[in-house]
């Protein structure tokens, strides 16, 4: 039985479960740079520890990523990509809710965890359930996703900073992340366990990061 979603309206959904992914993941790594003088004053931090808000993020999401896109690759796929956009939306309410410095950095990580699994499994997610000859197609969806959210996230960020304060920055991830869980759990075709046995890498994976 093929795996390949043929009714263009299950194909839809797919593809907006899955750029509104990648929009999410890359909006947040650029939509704090206009926040930070504001979180600086906030905090009572300098400008060179508040760029601490940015490179957490980019840590975690790059010490995870192709950790997360093997376990994807092993059955987890619609898991992955579900529980990172959990991961991610509670990380996303804590930044909103941090009494601390210390404790957004904490909450950026926890969204950096989450953003690595759903950028680690959303092209995976194309290639496994588009036919052939709308893969192109939906791969430059994804990608446009991505794009878009790296784009307009200073001009996001710089609205609602200034017109209410700089947690509403990560206030707006919420309601959009409870919204693509919902629809991805019917969007998204149930996992089929991978045939591949071979035992996980721990110590690879974290050598890795």
């Amino acid at each position: 039985m093929s795996q390949y979603l043929e009714g263009g309206r299950a194909q839809l959904l797919l593809l907006t479960v899955v750029a509104v992914g990648m929009f999410m993941d890359s909006l947040d790594g650029s939509i704090v740079n206009i926040a930070l003088p504001s979180m600086t004053r906030s905090f009572g931090i300098d400008a060179g520890t508040a760029a601490w808000i940015v490179t957490v993020y980019f840590l975690v999401v790059a010490g995870l990523i192709l950790i997360f896109g093997k376990l994807a690759g092993r059955g987890w796929l619609k898991r992955t990509f579900l529980l990172g956009f959990g991961i991610f939306t509670v990380g996303s309410a804590l930044c909103a809710m941090s009494p601390s410095f210390a404790v957004l950095l904490i909450s950026r990580a926890v969204q950096g965890v989450g953003a690595a699994m759903i950028a680690s499994s959303a092209i995976m997610i194309c290639v496994r359930y588009l036919p052939p000859r709308k893969l192109g197609y939906g791969l430059s969806v994804t990608v446009l996703g991505a794009s878009i959210g790296v784009a307009a996230g200073p001009v996001i960020g710089g609205l609602l900073t200034h017109a209410a304060s700089w947690h509403w920055i990560f206030i707006i991830n919420v309601p959009i992340g409870l919204a693509v869980i919902l629809l991805g759990l019917t969007a998204i075709p149930n996992d089929i366990q991978a045939k591949e046995k071979k035992p996980f890498d721990v110590i690879g994976a974290a050598l890795l990061f």
